[in-house]
């Protein structure tokens, strides 16, 4: 098999699109899953909340030094956000695993502002699987310019993701507005 960077690009395509296939696959399996005889996790809501909330600080972070061309610092600071978003989701399918699903108690038009919110966010976070591991492998390789027209796609959907006010509202009311301020932040600095 050849090494050239079109037959290793074209591995890491197969491999982004497996993985953005099976991550939402298997955390939707995972749903349906009650570990029996478990005490619930109900302690982890407000720490992966938490790491939400640092994760929508990193991206505002990463984007303010590649702004101020400081690439170790960004690439750095992206690699921490992955890895806190990785460590949200293994905890919130723990949580949701042992678990009682909690229903929304609200009616009328607020349960439809409801609805909304938690279908786009759960297509948001889907979508920005294959968006973030494109951005990165596109970085890794070096194709900076593609790495940086692809993060303009992700930028939004990271942040609105982030701000999952449906988990922090529930548990820490600052951790809302830290998440909403820091995504706003992102924004309103890439767009500047």
């Amino acid at each position: 098999m050849s090494n050239t960077p079109q037959s290793t690009e074209k591995k890491y395509k197969l491999w982004i699109n497996i993985v953005s296939i099976a991550v939402p696959v298997v955390v939707a399996l995972l749903f349906s899953v009650r570990l029996p005889n478990v005490e619930p996790l109900s302690f982890l809501p407000p720490i992966y909340a938490s790491i939400n909330g640092i994760t929508a600080i990193l991206l505002v972070l990463a984007l303010i030094a590649i702004k101020n061309r400081k690439t170790s610092i960004h690439e750095n600071l992206m690699k921490t956000a992955i890895v806190c978003s990785l460590f949200f989701l293994v905890m919130y399918v723990a949580y949701h695993m042992t678990s009682d699903p909690t229903e929304f108690g609200g009616e009328g038009a607020i349960l439809y502002v409801y609805r909304f919110i938690l279908i786009s966010h759960i297509v948001l976070s889907i979508v920005v699987i294959p968006l973030v591991l494109i951005s990165y492998v596109r970085a890794h390789f070096g194709q900076f310019k593609l790495h940086k027209k692809n993060s303009s796609l992700c930028v939004s959907n990271m942040a609105v993701c982030c701000c999952n006010w449906r988990n922090c509202i529930s548990y820490d009311i600052t951790l809302l507005y830290l998440n909403c301020e820091a995504s706003l932040l992102f924004i309103g600095f890439y767009v500047a």
